[in-house]
């Protein structure tokens, strides 16, 4: 019973606001009263004082074992309304214990202790007391019935072994109440013995319950005594039995022989430590892993993925990987106490987008980010969402609720161990910098989305306000320069003009190419330089051949390697034209699966690529170009044999 008491003494530390261990730690008091205490006959004040606690004690074991079964496991449907009938329990013992106090008092001072009526109402209690643990074991068998959950019926079959046990004995008192107390006159150990046993394992059925499947926070503690406690009993009766065995083949004991003798049962110890541990996480229904790697398993699963609706949905299957839920929500906040279930697993699609609203309390618990159960909140029917569920896990981003999830059962069955919550707490540190992470992805994504708006219509203006414009100079200029009325020296002029402003349209339609968030494609860039490379040799001489792929793969390019890719190819052309000779060129694009190849080849006079400086700064500013974008060029040529320039770039 002190090992009863200090636990509860735990429980009442770490769970110093629940009405459940408060009931429990007042219960166990009564108990240990009424199995270390008796009536005592004697006239002094100390024992009538001792046995007044003790009928007080023993006539609120009843009241207060029901108001414990009412709430725990979970509170019992319409438990507001039955709190009447608690009161009644109550109000009716308190008056009969204040009776049987009253009576017993005056017996004393008359000096005529236990008389007829005392005796009455001793049996009375006794009755009494049995019908309450008959209640109690109603109560227990409607929670079984109403709790679909498998982890609540656990408990309460423990709460109805307990029951059982001590109900057995109060109606074996009812019954047979004279003759037992005939028996404990002679035999004075048998009754206290049986009583003592019978609320041990009621008391220990509760403990178990509560410490077994409950959340308190402690189980390594308690891990850790039951290790220590089956090391001493395993050194001491390895220690007793190598002893005896020494008595048995030696004359004598010495103090080298106990010394080995005790060395070799704290090996024996550590030899079965290993296996003693696994039994004792038996015992707790716990499964062991590695947190390190299930994290890091985790993390490896969700990583690349940025969109908010992707990211929740790849949680909630990540997280069910690990634990394999019955049910999981995750449930993310939208402004103020207003929260959306963003994804789920075991529930019906419908459940996933639903608005809700919590109360201060739950927004209290959430901010201190430590994980619960949702028996813990006062009100019992705050959620819908977390109705049937386990634990509920906090997301807190700089103070502020950010989210939580809600962990129902296991499919296995089995309780979250503190490794479990453990793990659960890390991840949830883990979800929210991956949602920071995603929240800045698609700032970026937003951002890039405006910045091709902004090209989009930059390309769309220079094409009908300065396109135009410029159209118009060329066609004026022609039509000015071939009137009669017009001089030689101004015609040349407004050939000079002409000529300029279709240079300047040329240069403007790549500007407009590039800057079109439509063309930042592979295929953007194949079309525009066979269109441009028909062309620009159509007015020469020089016949061109395209060996291009039919089907291109999407690949997304950027404006600069377009624009890079494209003026290199365009050099190319311009000096196969201005300096080759040559009649005909072969540009052939292949695409790999993570490069792009192109080669332009021509059967013109060739060079010697080694002197560079002969044919001006062209081939220089290719290759530079081709650095800047992470691409290599390679150029191949020998006099009198043409020219083949290849251009490499890798692209995802």
């Amino acid at each position: 019973m002190v090992i009863f008491s200090t636990g509860t003494l735990l429980l009442l530390y770490k769970k110093s606001g629940d009405r459940v261990v408060y009931l429990f730690f007042i219960f166990l008091q009564c108990i240990i009263t009424s199995v270390n205490a008796s009536y005592l006959e004697s006239y002094e004040v100390l024992p009538m004082m001792a046995t007044v606690v003790f009928i007080i004690s023993g006539n609120f074991i009843g009241p207060t074992l029901i108001h414990f079964l009412l709430l725990f496991p979970r509170p019992l449907r319409n438990y507001h309304r039955l709190r009447i009938f608690l009161w009644i329990f109550y109000i009716i013992t308190g008056v009969f214990m204040l009776f049987s106090s009253f009576q017993f008092i005056t017996e004393w001072r008359n000096g005529s202790l236990f008389g007829p009526v005392f005796m009455k109402l001793n049996t009375t209690g006794i009755w009494t007391l049995n019908i309450l643990f008959f209640l109690a074991a109603i109560i227990t068998f409607i929670q079984f019935k109403t709790n679909k959950n498998t982890l609540v019926r656990n408990q309460v079959i423990l709460l109805f072994i307990g029951i059982f046990f001590s109900l057995f004995l109060v109606i074996f008192l009812a019954l047979f109440y004279q003759w037992l107390n005939e028996l404990n006159n002679r035999v004075p150990f048998v009754f206290p013995m049986i009583n003592t046993i019978n609320r041990v394992i009621l008391v220990a059925c509760i403990l178990v319950a509560i410490l077994r499947f409950r959340i308190w926070n402690i189980e390594v503690v308690l891990k850790k005594v039951l290790l220590y406690l089956v090391a001493t009993a395993v050194i001491i009766l390895t220690n007793l039995l190598l002893l005896y065995l020494v008595d048995l083949f030696t004359l004598h004991e010495t103090n080298a022989t106990r010394f080995i003798v005790l060395a070799i049962a704290v090996i024996v110890f550590l030899m079965l430590r290993d296996r003693l541990q696994r039994l004792i996480d038996r015992v707790f229904h716990r499964e062991v892993y590695d947190s390190a790697t299930v994290v890091n398993d985790f993390e490896e699963k969700i990583a690349g993925t940025y969109r908010i609706e992707d990211l929740n949905s790849k949680i909630a299957r990540g997280l069910d990987d690990i634990f394999h839920f019955k049910t999981f929500i995750l449930n993310l906040r939208k402004e103020g106490l207003t929260y959306e279930s963003t994804s789920s697993t075991g529930y019906d699609s419908q459940n996933n987008n639903s608005e809700f609203i919590i109360d201060k309390e739950f927004e209290n618990r959430l901010i201190k980010a430590k994980v619960f159960s949702p028996g813990e909140l006062e009100d019992q029917e705050i959620l819908p969402v977390i109705s049937g569920s386990e634990l509920i896990v906090p997301l807190k981003k700089e103070d502020e609720p950010f989210g939580f999830f809600v962990c129902g059962p296991k499919k296995s069955e089995r309780i979250y161990s503190m490794q479990d919550i453990r793990v659960l707490s890390l991840i949830a540190r883990r979800v929210i910098a991956l949602f920071h992470t995603a929240a800045l992805y698609e700032k970026d994504l937003d951002r890039q989305l405006m910045l091709e708006r902004e090209r989009a219509r930059i390309s769309e203006d220079m094409h009908d306000d300065i396109g135009a414009s410029l159209t118009r100079i060329a066609l004026m200029s022609d039509m000015v320069k071939n009137r009669d009325d017009v001089g030689d020296g101004a015609r040349k002029w407004l050939g000079y003009i002409n000529e300029s402003s279709r240079g300047i349209m040329e240069e403007m339609n790549q500007i407009i190419w590039a800057l079109n968030p439509k063309n930042d494609n592979l295929e953007g860039l194949v079309a525009y330089i066979r269109r441009f490379a028909f062309e620009y040799l159509e007015p020469s001489k020089i016949r061109c051949t395209f060996d291009l792929p039919g089907d291109l793969p999407v690949r997304a390019l950027s404006v600069e390697v377009r624009r890079n890719v494209y003026l290199v190819v365009r050099e190319a052309l311009h000096n196969a034209i201005k300096h080759s000779g040559a009649t005909q060129i072969d540009l052939r694009l292949n695409v790999e699966d993570f490069g792009l190849k192109i080669s332009i080849k021509d059967n013109g006079k060739g060079f010697e690529p080694d002197k560079l400086e002969l044919h001006g700064n062209g081939l220089i500013n290719m290759k530079k170009r081709m650095n800047d974008i992470g691409g290599k060029i390679d150029i191949n040529s020998k006099p009198g044999e043409g020219t083949e320039i290849k251009l490499e770039l890798n692209i995802p």
